[in-house]
């Protein structure tokens, strides 16, 4: 199967008059015939959404990347049972979670400071 995906995101009209960055953050990448993707909405109450919003995504797709180039792996070539996804998605949000440590201890930051929502997704032809 052939994906087709685009991500965008933009600084919104009141973010531009108030001068705060886009807090969103969005991608994907296809893996042979599967896409998987991630988007973030950072929040409007934490100081450095905007960065948590970036993190968050490269992390799941670096995660993504990571398993699918294993060599003993197949990757996601075919859909997840429920136990499998659990498995896998509490993972990458315990992988979010570190790195949002580290980026906090290292600029001095509070790991609420880069809070955001994140939604990922694995699609495959099945």
């Amino acid at each position: 199967m052939g994906w087709k995906a685009i991500a965008r995101y933009a600084t919104g009209t009141s973010h531009k008059e108030q001068k705060i960055p886009c807090q969103d953050c969005g991608n994907y990448r296809i893996f042979n015939d599967v896409i998987v993707g991630a988007v973030a909405d950072g929040a409007g109450s934490a100081k450095y959404s905007h960065f948590g919003s970036e993190l968050a995504v490269k992390t799941v797709i670096k995660c993504f990347a990571d398993i699918n180039e294993l060599p003993d792996q197949q990757g996601f070539s075919q859909p997840l049972n429920q136990e499998e996804a659990k498995e896998v998605f509490t993972k990458f949000v315990k992988e979010v979670i570190r790195a949002f440590n580290e980026k906090a201890d290292n600029k001095g930051y509070s790991v609420s400071d880069l809070a955001c929502t994140l939604l990922v997704f694995i699609a495959t032809p099945e």
